[in-house]
């Protein structure tokens, strides 16, 4: 139903003359549906959560408003307005909150039956917390590389103790019961669409269109190094590399930890706890640790490492080689590895949108993003997580907190509230080193915790 034919159908004031507005013909655009119209987020009906009788229905509109929308934008009288209401209605584009059938002028409320459609792009903090805050007022799709979700702030806590990588999966379907979850690798975006690579031996997805889009994909370690016959090359970032190298760690004497960030420290706190026998040595290209917080959390940090027999520090060096299993350093600083673990050179996982969002992006791949978290210089799309070029920590936190801006604003879009921007902060770290002791860093102040901490973590 076209906004024209509607006006022309039912403007019996003025001997089926129509505004001029409206009614201008223009064969190669026929321009938007009435229904698209009232469905419009800032001009279309106006969509609010209303009580009647203490219950809350959520993202409807009023019978006489709308008929006061229909009257003013097609040219019409009430009675008019209301049959073309009633025609939308039996169009199945809207339905009554209860059990009434027919579209009427008054206090009656109606909800639209079609919700926009989410795709969300990677499931891990920020993904899933987006997914589980739309699910009741939008139509989502997750799409994640894995059919559940993964806590990647505690797997350094597994490389020691393999049976709790169990206990920080849980399976997506278990917590997202109204989103439709699809196990994939997104390939590209383009034209309002998104492309999942096709698996081997299957058909390709069918690309999957979208209302709003959540790029939640995180971000990954440049891994510089290969294995040689004698070292083995981890990424800690991936439960794979954790369970095929346990057997290994188990029969290692030296082992080397590459960057002295908040995931390098905690691995080192970890192996050096459980296998005090076994030699750690950490190598962190700046001259502190956790450079970017204050300079309390790397005077703790040493004083803790510095205690422990088996753990060797090598700040200001960066890790240029590996080869008769040694790590080689740019100093020329040759260290026994039978293992060696890579938790530095952060990458965004967006070179999938190299191809057709490359102005969206930064000089390191980041999405640039406003105060609601949308990419710049688009209106539908949304960067959370580690993929968002916000000056901040990326932390799991900041991922959950990005996609609350998210939801706040998709949200306020149905109801016409007013969304509540994103705001940076300080937040709380918390660092285990090891199970029985942890770090709390906020903004200036360090606080050296004991077990109730780690645990925590």
């Amino acid at each position: 139903m076209r906004t024209k034919h509607v006006s022309q159908k039912y403007d019996d004031d003025n001997n089926g003359s129509t505004n001029s507005d409206i009614d201008d013909d223009d064969s190669t655009d026929p321009g938007p549906t009435l229904a698209e119209l009232i469905q419009a987020p800032e001009s279309g009906f106006q969509l609010k959560d209303r009580k009647y009788h203490l219950k809350t229905y959520h993202a409807c509109f009023i019978g006489s408003e709308a008929v006061s929308w229909l009257s003013g934008h097609l040219g019409v009288n009430r009675e008019a307005a209301v049959a073309a209401g009633e025609e939308l209605r039996q169009a199945g584009v809207f339905e009554h909150v209860g059990s009434e059938k027919s579209f009427v002028d008054g206090n009656k409320f109606y909800r639209f039956t079609q919700k926009k459609h989410v795709v969300i792009i990677g499931g891990g903090f920020g993904g899933a917390k987006a997914a589980k805050h739309l699910q009741r007022d939008y139509d989502v799709t997750l799409i994640d590389l894995k059919p559940y979700f993964l806590s990647l702030p505690s797997l350094p806590a597994c490389i020691c103790d393999m049976p709790r990588l169990d206990r920080i999966k849980a399976d997506h379907t278990n917590y997202l019961k109204q989103v439709r979850v699809i196990e994939g690798l997104v390939e590209n975006v383009e034209n309002g669409k998104v492309y999942i690579a096709a698996r081997e031996g299957q058909e390709p997805h069918p690309p999957i269109s979208y209302d709003y889009l959540v790029i939640s994909t995180g971000s990954r370690y440049r891994n510089f190094l290969r294995d040689t016959e004698e070292t083995q090359i981890i990424n800690p970032l991936y439960p794979t590399d954790i369970e095929s190298s346990y057997d290994k760690l188990l029969a290692a004497r030296n082992i080397v930890v590459v960057g002295g960030g908040p995931v390098g420290v905690e691995i080192a706190g970890e192996i050096s706890h459980y296998f005090p026998e076994k030699k750690v040595a950490i190598v962190h290209a700046p001259e502190r640790f956790l450079e970017r917080t204050t300079p309390k959390a790397d005077k703790n940090i040493r004083r803790f490492f510095l205690n422990c027999e088996n753990v060797q520090l090598l700040l200001g060096q960066k890790v240029a080689s590996v080869e008769g299993g040694h790590a080689i350093t740019d100093r020329g600083t040759r260290i026994p590895a039978d293992l060696v673990y890579i938790s530095t050179g952060f990458m965004p996982n967006t070179e999938f949108l190299a191809k057709n969002w490359s102005q969206y992006m930064d000089e390191r791949g980041l999405l640039k993003v406003d105060q609601h978290m949308r990419v710049v210089g688009t209106e539908n799309v949304f960067a959370i997580g580690d993929v968002a070029a916000i000056t901040e920590e990326k932390l799991a936190q900041n991922a959950e907190k990005h996609a609350a801006a998210v939801a706040s604003y998709l949200t306020a879009r149905l109801n016409g509230k007013k969304p509540r921007p994103y705001e940076t902060g300080t937040r709380v770290m918390i660092l285990s080193l090891g199970p029985k002791n942890a770090l709390i860093i906020k903004g200036k102040e360090v606080y050296h915790e004991g077990k109730l901490a780690s645990t925590m973590k």
